[in-house]
């Protein structure tokens, strides 16, 4: 599920729905985000050994697992990055691979820059 048009207007992470759904627990979001942090270079590690060896399942799996750990971040944009190499990976589709990959990085620069800006503004 791709997002459609120019998304460089929308946030990169809804922060509004990210506090709704935690109670307004601020601490538990920096938490989040220190364990999104952590995840993200394995994840991101697993994600390139799949694409260099054009290992579809593990792009699969691992657009799946980025999916839904994006998701609960509300990071939107790069969930739906994360979802397109899901979708590759699950259709076994290696023509779209690499624009898809640039653009889940893309997400990625732009949401951990956003995350470091939203984390700062939540600090009491």
């Amino acid at each position: 599920m791709a997002l459609q048009g120019d998304n460089s207007q929308v946030s990169a992470v809804d922060f509004a729905d990210l506090l709704r759904r935690l109670d307004n627990d601020r601490d538990l979001m920096r938490e989040l985000f220190v364990l999104f942090r952590q995840e993200l270079p394995g994840l991101e590690n697993s994600l390139q050994e799949a694409a260099l060896r054009e290992n579809m399942e593990g792009i699969q799996t691992t657009g799946h697992r980025l999916k839904g750990m994006l998701s609960s971040l509300s990071a939107k944009r790069a969930a739906s990055a994360a979802s397109r190499l899901e979708e590759l990976g699950d259709t076994g589709d290696k023509t779209g691979l690499q624009d898809a990959l640039l653009a889940f990085q893309r997400e990625i620069v732009i949401l951990l820059a956003e995350l470091d800006a939203g984390a700062e503004k939540a600090t009491p």
